[in-house]
């Protein structure tokens, strides 16, 4: 029986553990106790003792979880002695878990994921979101049609993974303290496409100048600039569907989601609604009806005449920069945390004038002052030391008619485990202040 080490014991980590198939399974974490507590939970693992060439030359697949790099020392050693290594999602394609459609991107990935599953749900074809927005394919077990998120982390580390339907929603930097440079980045989000065949369907924003030269019968566009084969929004607002024929399916201002950047993930999940042959009408009523994330410029609060947004799956420049212009009130942008190696600059300048104050926390908190001085741009800031204290500040510049609004244009693991946890705990600290108030 072939030896088979899990590195990163995260949600994917395990879910590779439960699905071993015919192999002895060794763990490893960067941090031990997740490890012990991982040993505690499966006893059939065995905790693998560290990185060295007698510890691997025994081990014939490394299945690596989303937070570890493919530039990580011990992977590259591990390559070096010719040991398999792979994504969880490469795994899970291996072990007969096939994700029929699959989304990447920087931007609008979750969004366009779950706007895809409400409406083949709607449209009588039962599908479940899965892989970055949930369940890791490898833990799915069921016979829905798997709609798919995948990230460049997991995208960096596949080998033969298939899609059926792809889709890329654009491409702008992000994680360069992982990738290195953008064009590793780039190169990892196309990987998504590497294995397609004339039968399958891309799917790409054609108003991204990364992704607008992918072409071929078997690629389809969608934009808010141009008429295109596939899926656009015309200066009117009304939005095509465009394959054979051209067909009005509705106008931009009857979606259910804020924001011209929600306007292209409805955009890239019509074009499958339409491969996936879903209704006319069913398509219009979940465009209609779907609400979007509760991270993704959720209005969770309005009090005297002041809105609360929580914002916390911003981890990007762009989706922070989408998020404020969803907004054309006197604003107070919470911006901060973990530092992915960007360059904030042109963010700054790029920033719309209702954004009245800026309150920078977390360890990004100096680079970002540095990078709004560089810009030249004048916007009242203050910094405080957590999202805790930032978020105190913010709410007590508030008036009514103001907004506040947590879009940090970051990672959260300086403080969070997540953006998730970031989110929730930006809304109770929210809510203590108003009660506070009260």
């Amino acid at each position: 029986m072939k030896n088979l080490l899990v590195y990163g014991l995260s949600l994917s980590g395990k879910a590779v553990i439960e699905n071993k198939k015919d192999y002895n399974v060794y763990i490893f974490d960067d941090n031990y106790s997740v490890t012990e507590k991982t040993l505690k939970e499966y006893n059939y693992v065995n905790v693998f003792p560290g990185f060295n060439y007698d510890n691997l030359k025994d081990i014939s697949l490394i299945v690596i979880s989303p937070a570890i790099s493919i530039y990580n020392s011990n992977i590259l050693l591990a390559k070096k002695m010719g040991i398999k290594v792979i994504s969880e999602v490469e795994y899970a394609y291996q072990n007969g878990i096939i994700s029929e459609i699959n989304v990447t991107g920087s931007n609008g990935k979750s969004t366009t994921v779950k706007f895809i599953e409400y409406a083949l749900n709607r449209g009588g074809l039962n599908s479940v979101a899965t892989g970055n927005i949930g369940i890791p394919l490898t833990g799915v077990k069921n016979d829905k049609i798997l709609v798919n998120e995948i990230s460049s982390f997991q995208l960096e580390a596949i080998d033969n993974f298939h899609s059926h339907i792809s889709v890329i929603t654009n491409v702008t930097p992000n994680h360069l303290d992982r990738h290195k440079n953008f064009e590793t980045y780039l190169s990892a989000k196309l990987n998504l496409i590497k294995n397609s065949k004339k039968e399958d369907y891309i799917i790409v924003n054609f108003d991204d100048e990364n992704l607008k030269k992918i072409n071929g019968d078997n690629v389809y566009y969608f934009s808010t600039k141009s008429e295109v084969k596939g899926a656009f929004c015309d200066k009117n607002g009304d939005i095509y569907i465009n394959f054979d024929k051209k067909d009005k399916i509705i106008n931009k201002n009857e979606l259910g989601i804020l924001g011209e950047h929600n306007v292209y993930n409805i955009l890239a999940g019509i074009i499958v609604c339409y491969i996936k042959k879903i209704n006319k009408n069913d398509i219009i009523y979940s465009v209609k009806n779907f609400k979007g994330l509760k991270y993704r410029v959720n209005v969770f609060l309005e009090k005297d005449g002041i809105k609360y947004v929580d914002d916390s799956k911003s981890t990007s420049i762009d989706s922070c920069l989408a998020s404020v212009k969803c907004f054309t009130s006197p604003l107070v942008l919470l911006l901060g945390g973990s530092d992915k190696g960007l360059d904030y600059k042109d963010m700054f300048l790029n920033l719309p004038t209702n954004v009245k104050c800026l309150v920078i926390y977390g360890k990004t908190k100096y680079k970002m002052v540095k990078n709004l001085l560089e810009s030249k741009r004048k916007i009242k800031y203050c910094i405080k030391d957590n999202l805790y204290k930032a978020t105190i500040f913010g709410a007590g510049m508030l008036k009514s008619g103001d907004v506040l609004l947590l879009s940090p244009a970051t990672s959260s693991f300086d403080e969070f485990k997540n953006f998730m946890e970031r989110g929730d705990f930006f809304e109770k600290t929210v809510r203590e202040v108003i009660n506070d108030k009260n």
